[in-house]
């Protein structure tokens, strides 16, 4: 019989183990200890993030891990859980194991005051423990052929790069310009963090000095966040960068950094607009406040009034002049579940059923960068 609890730290390379077989039965050849050391590294206790079932006599059968984050967005600081590592034993399939350790997990998010979490995976399987496919990201294909011709004029001898590393000279610079954002995650190891997945940091260096960073995939062709002073810096970073590499290059941004992808999607040979996560909110009324706040500072939000009753909880959002806010209570509420209030707040696209809401609310940009993903 399975019991469900917090892994203990002694329990580290077992559920490693665990974790690395489990994902490279089903074809992924992951490596948890390497892919993500700042959970899994074997000088980190990420025990206290794992919720496993343990059977006496065979071990451990399932796992689910929530790795606690800090977004700052809109004035607020929210409290955010990114789940991860799901994964059943394959010969205990059909036993529950997951079903009872994502409500573990969702219980304990709920009991400590996550204001919202979030995670990858299938949609449909997701849906059934209330996450809803939403957020988006800017995807920038910029090709070769792109910088030979676009960025033909721009200047970019003096520009090098340089990895970042725990005692590189640029790691507090970098962590400044990433602290700058509209909308930032909290990174206890900013160095660590950025290794998430087979990544790496990197200065952008001009003439020598500091001009901001990128973190890239091993195959450096995947730019997961960049962070320049200027769009000159940017193109600058481009050419060099695949000029160095011999290869093209995707570049993905949040919503909010409007500039930079207005600025790529001049010349980029194509721009896509996805969604970026699955996404649960608890406290809806935080969560809405906040990101609302953050969207008015690039979008414009046309002016008017929504009440919402979300899990008995009633509240109005209005919008005057531009600028957001939240009330108490409310006439005419929209009654909806919150799985249908996520849908609502998250998914990028209109769907059948869908309130009416005044132009340009939604979707809220809910977006974590691959270094603050688990």
């Amino acid at each position: 019989m399975a019991v469900y609890r917090k892994a203990r730290p002694e329990e580290r390379d077992a559920y490693v183990r665990f974790a690395n077989m489990v994902f490279n039965d089903a074809g992924d050849p992951v490596k948890f200890d390497t892919d993500l050391p700042k959970v899994y590294g074997p000088d980190v206790d990420g025990s206290h993030f794992q919720n496993i079932a343990v059977d006496d006599e065979k071990g451990i059968r399932g796992l689910v891990a929530v790795l606690p984050g800090e977004l700052y967005a809109g004035g607020e600081t929210l409290r955010t859980g990114f789940v991860g590592t799901v994964s059943v034993h394959p010969e205990a399939r059909g036993e529950g194991h997951m079903k009872r350790l994502m409500g573990m997990a969702l219980d304990e998010m709920r009991s400590n005051g996550t204001d919202f979490s979030m995670l990858h995976g299938r949609r449909q399987r997701y849906e059934y423990f209330g996450f809803a496919q939403g957020g988006v990201d800017w995807s920038f294909e910029v090709s070769r052929s792109c910088v030979q011709h676009a960025l033909k004029k721009v200047d970019a001898d003096d520009v090098s790069f340089e990895e970042i590393k725990e005692n590189s000279p640029w790691v507090q610079e970098a962590e400044a310009m990433h602290r700058q954002g509209k909308a930032y995650y909290q990174r206890d190891s900013f160095v660590l963090d950025c290794m998430s997945f087979i990544h790496r940091p990197w200065a952008i260096l001009r003439g020598g000095r500091f001009a901001g960073y990128l973190v890239c995939n091993s195959r450096k062709n995947a730019i997961a966040e960049i962070g320049v002073r200027s769009t000159e810096d940017l193109d600058a970073a481009l050419k060099a960068w695949t000029t160095a590499n011999e290869t093209g290059v995707t570049v993905v941004l949040p919503e909010w950094e409007c500039e930079k992808a207005r600025h790529l999607a001049a010349y980029a040979e194509f721009a896509r607009l996805e969604p970026n996560v699955h996404v649960q909110v608890f406290n809806f009324r935080k969560v809405i406040s906040a990101l609302m706040r953050l969207k008015a500072e690039y979008a414009r939000l046309c002016d008017g009034r929504l009440c919402l009753e979300v899990d008995g909880e009633c509240f109005t959002i209005v919008v005057e002049n531009g600028q957001p806010h939240t009330e108490d209570g409310g006439e005419s509420p929209v009654s909806l579940s919150a799985l249908d209030a996520n849908r609502l707040l998250a998914y990028p696209f209109d769907y059948e059923g869908r309130s009416e809401t005044p132009a340009g609310w939604f979707p809220l940009p809910f977006f974590c960068p691959v270094p603050d993903q688990f």
